[in-house]
């Protein structure tokens, strides 16, 4: 858990806990990565004084096996973004599934 400072006049200061997970797994031969982040901040943390949450769940096939590229380096996938009161506002949420395509340097 960490301490949330809202960037605005009224300095307000809230909490906010950020879980992160990256767990491999494997379909036939195909590898693939569960990942993500979830961001949960009090209502302390917005000007409006609403509880948030944004969360983003990945699953992503690594490119190596099935095209003889270097594993662990290109991934495509697709992402599921969830925001609950965005940006601190009641009732304003957000659900979008995105495409995505992630290079390791």
């Amino acid at each position: 858990m960490a301490v949330y400072k809202a960037d605005d006049a009224h300095q307000r200061y809230g909490w906010q806990i950020t879980p992160v997970w990256s767990v491999p797994f494997q379909v036939l031969s195909l590898d693939f990565k569960f990942r993500g982040v979830t961001d949960f901040r009090s209502v302390n943390a917005s000007q409006t004084g609403q509880f948030q949450i944004l969360a983003l769940p990945q699953i992503l096939l690594d490119l190596g096996n099935p095209f003889k590229l270097e594993k662990n380096r290109f991934y495509l996938g697709v992402e599921y973004a969830y925001w609950h009161n965005k940006f601190g506002i009641q009732g304003l949420d957000e659900s979008v599934v995105q495409s995505m395509f992630l290079l390791n340097f």
